[in-house]
């Protein structure tokens, strides 16, 4: 029975004749004719005593120290190495703290800790602003403690800003202005307001007649404001004094004296 003997290509590595006949007890015997080698086996080609060994990998034999990369071929030999350094090693003699740490420098043993944050606490219950360090601590927050302060404080109470709502008198800036023509004045006090709805401020009382001359006073209660001497070219009066006209306050002009004034026009401007 003849040998045959293959590798992975179906080369032949081995092909030895057997004995002709049926096989007998003994065992069988031939010549080597050629034998094929596959890497990294290597045949020295020779036809009757062929020597087969291992080829050498690019790579030295020896020890390699600290490698950091390795290369194999597709039969898992080493074909390259990549040395790195050896570690470094040595004694730490101090430890510093940079910016948001606190405990350094330290020499032997210590702690290190974060650095407190400038701002703790609860802080306001409305607030405006806040602002904050380069290490992102809160450092300062600015604010109002009741929600009316606060509205006060950014301005949304404004009545530009409201489009709701009630704003208490208290919080109104009113300008306006009683006017009024007196035709044919007379020596007696004419009731301009008998009971104002809100608190004013007079901040201005003027008075011209179309023909003739008079005096008008202008009173808060029994108070004067203001006095205008009445002629075809007068105006305002020079001074304004009881400027404060009270809820249900009493606001009138008395003509005091009169020479054939008619036309008498009057304004009284004030604030609420």
């Amino acid at each position: 029975m003849a040998v045959l003997i293959t590798n992975r290509p179906n080369h032949v590595i081995v092909s030895a004749p057997g004995p002709q006949g049926p096989a007998g007890s003994g065992s069988g015997s031939g010549t080597v004719t050629s034998v094929l080698a596959t890497s990294p086996i290597v045949s020295d080609g020779d036809t009757s005593t062929p020597m087969l060994t291992h080829a050498a990998t690019a790579l030295a034999e020896g020890t390699y120290t600290y490698p950091e990369r390795i290369t194999t071929d597709a039969t898992g030999h080493i074909t390259a190495v990549v040395l790195g350094s050896a570690p470094t090693t040595g004694t730490v003699t101090a430890i510093t703290t940079g910016t948001g740490l606190t405990g350094g420098t330290i020499n032997t043993s210590g702690t290190v800790s974060h650095q407190a944050q400038p701002s703790t606490g609860t802080g306001p219950a409305f607030v405006k602003s806040v602002e904050i360090d380069a290490l992102g601590h809160v450092s300062t927050v600015v604010g109002e403690s009741t929600a009316g302060a606060y509205r006060t404080a950014t301005g949304t109470d404004d009545a530009s800003n409201l489009t709701t709502g009630t704003i208490p008198d208290a919080r109104l800036s009113i300008a306006s202005a009683y006017t009024g023509q007196i035709e044919t004045a007379a020596v007696k006090t004419y009731t301009i307001d008998p009971s104002a709805v809100h608190a004013r401020t007079v901040t201005a009382f003027y008075a011209r007649s179309g023909f003739g001359s008079c005096t008008a006073v202008l009173k808060n209660e029994a108070a004067t404001v203001g006095t205008v001497t009445v002629t075809t070219t007068s105006g305002l009066a020079p001074s304004i004094a009881a400027a404060s006209l009270l809820v249900n306050g009493l606001l009138s002009i008395q003509i005091t004296t009169n020479s054939a004034a008619t036309d008498v026009i009057f304004s009284v401007e004030y604030t609420q």
